[in-house]
């Protein structure tokens, strides 16, 4: 007969979310939780089918359902578990949204979205689920991967809700990790959910849009005269980014190693109402197309002291 070993992590890590819920529910929830964990389809059949069915079909939906725990608290167990088995001085938490496609139009959030994928033979738009993940950066034994710490349903469409539900999550997360980097998709760098985020004394990093309003950081005001000091300097125009100095690193990008072009230094963002960032104009060098790099991005950070 053959076993599977089961890594002491993933042993820890179940041992402290099914003693989030209570005695009564633990074992079933432990099924459904290796379950999720054998599987790769990501749905609750599959959960269930893969833990062996010891159970009647009714037992898991009431357990689902109907059941008397909350996700908060097997979130704030995740949470803890994650602090004791890595301790990085600033966490990496990343927040984006998916898609998973529906047929059927009675689905909770069921909505027609547009496929940003973009991939040949496939329609433009599509019937499925929008998903906001709030998922934690770990590195184990020189591999790096990314935790799931909370999935929320957008129900209000695709882009009404799903701001307003990105900065719940933020919420959530409150100070529990610690000195948190949160790393936004381009749809999600609004001044609003980054406002959300400096609140909770966090750092944002994403990209933004290559035309941006940013201006130079003003200089500091002399003896004090009449009106108030200045916000912004001069505003960054083409000519002045192209006169700041190139630098070149090689990092691992995608599983690849790539050549990064950028372009750095401390600017002030309108949108985020002249506060000082740092901005970033990147580039890749891919070593096939010599000195024709890909399409420049932009990219803030409001730690400017960050390197």
């Amino acid at each position: 007969m053959s076993t599977v070993p089961i890594p002491p992590i993933l042993s820890l890590l179940i041992g402290h979310i099914a003693a989030a819920v209570p005695r009564r529910v633990r074992i079933t929830f432990t099924e459904l939780l290796i379950g999720a964990a054998a599987t790769r389809g990501g749905h609750v059949t599959d959960a269930i089918l893969a833990a062996g069915l010891s159970r009647s079909w009714t037992t898991y939906y009431w357990l689902l359902q109907r059941g008397r725990w909350t996700w908060l608290a097997v979130w704030q167990a995740l949470l803890r578990v994650l602090k004791r088995l890595f301790d990085p001085p600033v966490w990496h938490v990343v927040l984006d949204d998916t898609l998973v496609e529906r047929i059927s139009a009675r689905a909770p959030g069921s909505l027609i979205h547009y496929n940003h994928t973009a991939k040949p033979n496939r329609p433009r738009f599509l019937r499925g689920q929008g998903w906001l993940c709030l998922a934690a950066v770990v590195e184990h034994e020189w591999k790096v991967g990314a935790v799931p710490l909370m999935l929320r349903l957008v129900r209000r469409g695709p882009h009404r809700g799903k701001l307003k539900s990105a900065g719940l999550l933020l919420r959530l997360l409150g100070d529990r990790l610690g000195r948190v980097r949160v790393l936004l998709d381009a749809w999600f760098m609004r001044a609003w959910l980054i406002e959300c985020a400096l609140a909770a004394s966090h750092t944002v990093i994403g990209r933004v849009r290559r035309d941006l309003a940013l201006y130079e950081v003003p200089k500091p005001p002399g003896p004090r005269g009449r009106g108030r000091p200045r916000k912004y300097g001069a505003r960054m125009t083409r000519q002045k980014i192209e006169a700041l100095p190139v630098h070149r690193t090689a990092q691992i990008l995608y599983g690849n190693l790539e050549v990064v072009r950028y372009r750095t230094c401390r600017v002030a963002a309108r949108f985020l109402k002249g506060r000082i960032v740092r901005a970033v104009w990147v580039q890749l060098e891919p070593p096939d197309r010599g000195d024709q790099p890909t399409e420049e991005r932009l990219l803030i950070c409001t730690d400017p002291d960050l390197s």
